[in-house]
């Protein structure tokens, strides 16, 4: 049997590791956004501002969502650090009462919201950018580059805000999402 101060040393190896992946999610971001903003709009050949030239929507948006993504990616890892935080200083204190509250309030899938919303961002900035290279090849996404832009802005925007709905309702349940639409839809389990 484990005595309580060896799950508390585990449970904070573990965030420990959760806090070194977001850390490395919000860096990736980041020096993806900077990548693209200096070969998408600041480059001076020309081969790389046609991207910019005629797709500035899906552009935008896509550096935006990398900007965004690294923000909440960086803001779990805060959210993390305070639970490591206050887990060890009431473990040092010996206040086993107020541990298991921090465990139980870490543990939720409401804490996870920021790195979901991060997600969101990140496959939204994929999504956008990835039109970008494929407008090379099909000039109807170039054409049609607002409606696409928008178009995909509003389903990123549409599945992450029902999944943040869901984590925050159903914080307790295993699948919180299907939860969720077993809620909508009004079925039983």
């Amino acid at each position: 049997m484990i005595n309580a101060k060896e799950r508390i040393s585990t449970y904070l190896e573990y965030l420990d590791k959760e806090m070194t992946i977001m850390g490395i999610l919000s860096t990736f971001c980041i020096v993806s956004l900077g990548l693209g903003a200096d070969k998408i709009i600041l480059s001076d050949k020309e081969q790389l501002r046609i991207y910019w030239d005629g797709t500035a929507y899906l552009c935008t948006f896509g550096l935006a969502g990398l900007l965004m993504a690294g923000l909440f990616f960086y803001r779990q890892r805060a959210l993390l650090a305070w639970y490591y935080g206050q887990l060890t200083l009431f473990s040092a204190k010996d206040d086993n009462k107020k541990v298991n509250e921090l465990l139980d309030q870490s543990d939720g899938w409401n804490t996870w919201i920021y790195y979901q919303i991060g997600f969101g961002f990140l496959f939204m900035a994929i999504s956008e950018l990835g039109c970008v290279l494929l407008s090379t090849k099909l000039p109807s996404f170039r054409n049609n580059e607002m409606v696409l832009a928008i178009s995909l802005l509003l389903f990123w925007f549409v599945l992450y805000f029902l999944k943040t709905i869901a984590y925050k309702k159903f914080y307790d349940v295993e699948e919180p999402e299907k939860e969720l639409l077993r809620s909508i839809f009004r079925r039983k389990k």
